[in-house]
């Protein structure tokens, strides 16, 4: 057994070294005081060095989720808060070259036409980026600071609230070495960024009044992918960012919604497309059903029926493989109040796990860790004032875009398809152009500004509830308009093109909007 540290509230110990952890053990890691580091801090993960280790693995765990950090989800989207937070800690210099931008989301209907809905205004987008060379590169610069440790293969087997740990050698897939060595800590902090099924946050949990939900959502997901084209590596090499894609319009989020489902595609620099279906559950059992009775064609026709185009790309042979051999990953919201307790605090997943459908899970973790050093700053680094201002103002901020995940699910594969959707859109993109700080839509707030996630959604709602009753007002307006200008037609009878165009004209003027005269 490795010797005891003795009780050091310099002491800080992280508890997994994925995105969350690593950049909240960076920014820690980097705290000086007097010009001397503030913090001894260790970082702790159950499996080995992913770094070293193959991408690809089909391991799922008790809740049917995907184990592999890469298989989860091979790229995310970063957007303001989560480069606020590279760009705090120097790296966004060297995150941009390896980033695709998306600038808006490109619909796909069921006749197979295109259409884009921009994101924000002109030059805001989002950027598409590896998970892995993410996380590699965070988890290298820990690498560089004298007073970070990385210890791999370990797993978490106690927690205290006095801030007692004690950790067990694992393998690579984080099961426990028999025989396997004990690692005992005592630390000031015990920070849990292990995940939406945090054994830190299950520590907390025994025998405290600590309140938790776990929300599962009757929907799955599986993951495909669109191979490059075959110009991919001279684009590449010719640093041409628009060729070497086999999908139109590669700067966008693609999304073919179909209402109960939806297919959408994630760029990638490599030139290839992620493509994640996600369903009820429902769907998938019916779809596992027909390939065990009817073979891999079921699974073919499906696409066939509701994605011909993104069939085309992916090719018949590899959906149905890439179906049989990709698990299927489940869709869960983690509420937690407090985050804290004693000296254990929650950070990331394993305190706010949120469904992806606005892109956030990623970024909220990163503004998690600015937001605890911004806590750290304002109460001169005292660990207790600073984790008690930190879940304050953080808390509520997570249970916002928890529910802000889930509505815009909704919106990604039903509303996106509505004519009406992208005029209110386009109205609220207006609205945004003449009073830029007076309206802001849900999605610029998201992810185009800090404000709080909580404050977002309140805005939110309150702006589209505005909206839909002056869309009302408006509507109700021009049917009255134009019931005036049919009875004034019908009285007077003018035939053809000229008819339509009085009615018309009788309808904007019955709401007050004029037209000057114009030749046909």
């Amino acid at each position: 057994m490795a010797a005891a540290v003795p009780d050091d509230r310099r002491l800080i110990v992280v508890v997994g070294a994925g995105l969350a952890g690593a950049m909240s053990a960076l920014y820690l890691g980097r705290r000086q005081t007097d010009g001397k580091p503030a913090f001894q801090v260790h970082v702790f993960e159950k499996r080995g060095d992913f770094r070293a280790r193959e991408l690809a693995t089909d391991k799922t765990d008790a809740y049917g989720v995907a184990t592999d950090s890469v298989k989860r989800s091979i790229n995310l989207a970063l957007s303001c808060r989560g480069e606020a937070a590279l760009a705090e800690v120097g790296l966004l210099d060297a995150v941009k070259p390896t980033l695709v931008p998306m600038h808006g989301r490109v619909i796909h209907d069921e006749s197979g036409a295109l259409s884009f809905q921009p994101y924000g205004k002109p030059g805001e987008h989002i950027s598409s980026v590896s998970r892995e060379r993410l996380t590699t590169l965070l988890v290298t610069e820990l690498e560089k600071l004298p007073n970070v440790r990385l210890h791999f293969n370990h797993k978490l087997e106690t927690a205290r609230p006095d801030g007692t740990v004690v950790f067990v050698e694992s393998d690579d897939d984080g099961r426990d070495v028999k025989g396997g060595a004990t690692t005992r800590l005592h630390a000031g902090l015990v920070l849990g960024a292990d995940g939406a099924f945090s054994r830190v946050r299950a520590a907390m949990l025994r025998g405290s009044r600590v309140n938790f939900s776990r929300r599962f959502i009757d929907h799955s997901y599986k993951e495909f992918h669109i191979a490059p084209g075959a110009d991919a590596a001279s684009a590449i090499a010719r640093r041409d960012d628009e060729a070497g894609y086999r999908l139109e319009q590669p700067h966008g989020l693609h999304i073919w919604p179909r209402h109960e489902f939806m297919l959408i595609a994630l760029p990638n620099p490599d030139r290839t497309f992620t493509c994640t279906l996600f369903a009820p559950n429902a769907t998938f059992e019916e779809l596992d059903s027909a390939v065990k009775a009817d073979g891999p064609g079921a699974v073919v026709a499906f696409f066939r029926a509701n994605f011909p185009d993104a069939l085309a790309l992916i090719g018949e042979e590899n959906v149905a493989s890439q179906y049989a051999e990709n698990p299927a990953g489940s869709l869960v919201t983690v509420r937690v109040d407090p985050w804290n307790r004693g000296r254990m605090l929650l950070i990331g997943d394993a305190a706010h796990a949120i469904v992806p459908f606005f892109g956030q899970g990623m970024n909220a973790a990163f503004e998690d860790a600015l937001e605890l050093n911004a806590s750290l700053d304002l109460c001169n680094g005292d660990l207790d004032a600073s984790i008690k201002d930190f879940v304050a103002k953080r808390m509520p901020t997570g249970n916002g875009i928890a529910d802000l995940s889930l509505e815009n699910y909704e919106e990604m594969r039903s509303h996106t398809a509505s004519p009406l959707f992208v005029v209110s859109k386009q109205i609220e993109g207006l609205l945004h152009a003449l009073a830029p700080t007076w309206w802001i839509p849900r999605y610029s707030m998201v992810s185009f500004s800090r404000i709080p996630y909580d404050e977002a959604k309140a805005r939110a709602h309150r702006q589209e509830a505005a909206l839909s009753v002056a869309e009302a007002v408006v509507g109700a307006a021009l049917a009255a308009g134009a019931l005036a200008a049919g009875v004034a037609l019908a009285r007077d009878a003018p035939s053809g093109f000229s008819g339509l165009k009085a009615a018309a004209s009788s309808a904007l003027a019955a709401v007050g909007i004029g037209a000057s005269a114009s030749s046909e």
